[in-house]
Formats: structure tokens, sequence, C-alpha cells
């Protein structure tokens, strides 16, 4: 399965905002949570992951506070329920951070 396939499904299982770092196959991308159980609260923390091509594993990255991250998959737009609802809004400003020093 591919980052892509697996990324909602991790993002949305643990609850997290999940950031994929890999460059050459599958694009450096957020993913966030396509819905939460009633009661709970949207994504409680942010975790990062890159792949190392050599090794065909996944590590850990550990990202500094506010940081800028990468762009969310276009699909949670379109897919995500409204337990979800502005789940992207927080992130905004670290999303255009990253695409000012992507340019």
């Amino acid at each position: 399965m591919s980052m892509d396939e697996m990324g909602p499904v991790i993002a949305t299982l643990y609850n997290v905002i999940l950031v994929a770092l890999d460059p050459i196959q599958m694009g450096t991308l957020t993913y966030l949570p396509l819905y939460v159980p009633e009661g709970i609260i949207g994504p409680e923390k942010l975790i990062c992951i890159a792949f190392l091509r050599s090794y065909n594993h996944f590590v850990s990255v550990p990202m500094i506070d506010n940081c800028p991250i990468p762009e969310i998959k276009e699909f949670w737009f379109k897919f995500h329920e409204d337990s979800v609802n502005g789940c992207d809004a927080p992130l905004k400003i670290r999303i255009d951070e990253w695409k000012s020093i992507r340019v």
C-alpha cells in the first residue's frame, strides 16, 4: 500500500495530523483524520514521518513547534465528515509558510 492509501488511515485511526516526508515517490503531504468518533475533539497531536528509501523504512521525525508543514492532501476536503470540519483552519498559517519557502 502507498502512503496515499495509508496516510488517511493512520491519521483517522490514531486521531493525529500526519506529515509524511518523501519528495521523490509519494510527495510531501499532510494527512488529517477523515472523521472522529462522537465526543472526541479533532486531532490530538502532530506526528511526522520520513521514508528512508535506501532502507525501505519509515522513521519518526521530531518537529519544532509551529514549524511550516506541507499542504493537506486534496481529497480530505472532498471526503471528510462534519466531525472534523475546521481541523485545517489552525494549520493554514503553517501551510502558507511551507508554500512560501518551497517557491
